[in-house]
């Protein structure tokens, strides 16, 4: 594609221009869209890569848990727990099921037990992935960080933020 791209910017240049500035100034706009293009995609590409602890507790869950399991997570490492986990998570970023993502949200947001538990308990939700972005986006002492302290949560897989929990 590159090669097909600088053929034609090269045979666009050597065209019979009546204006040359303006030939100048339209090659100039495709190099400066090109370059600012290619920083943009480099810049998200490298947000979207997966870190070792991400993957060993990836390879933790397939080879530790029930395959039937369900795992409640963020939306973003739905596909990432199915094909690396090979697990069903409960919500995953390209599903269009609304009810489903609203349930997820609520249940990674709630505040009180009696939020968080029916939703487990009625979509048979058996672990919770948290990951090192979640960890972060959670607030102290309050919301899920507080709740993962009851009895029916055990924490059961760890390696830096990454952790599985497992609900009873």
């Amino acid at each position: 594609l590159t090669f097909f791209a600088t053929i034609g910017l090269l045979k666009m240049y050597q065209l019979p221009w009546n204006f040359v500035v303006l030939k100048r100034f339209t090659v100039l706009l495709l190099i400066l869209g090109i370059v600012f293009s290619t920083t943009s995609f480099i810049d998200r590409s490298n947000n979207n890569l997966l870190t070792t602890e991400e993957l060993e507790t990836f390879n933790w869950m397939k080879e530790n848990t029930r395959s039937d399991s369900i795992i409640l997570t963020s939306p973003e490492s739905g596909p990432h727990i199915i094909y690396f986990a090979e697990r069903t998570p409960f919500y995953s970023l390209p599903e269009q099921d609304r009810l489903k993502a609203s349930l997820s949200n609520s249940a990674l947001s709630s505040v009180y037990i009696h939020e968080l538990f029916p939703t487990m308990e009625d979509n048979k939700i058996t672990i919770l992935y948290i990951t090192p972005k979640m960890m972060k986006a959670l607030p102290e002492d309050l919301g899920l960080k507080f709740l993962l302290k009851n009895e029916r949560f055990k924490l059961i897989h760890s390696a830096e933020d990454t952790e599985v929990w497992a609900f009873n």
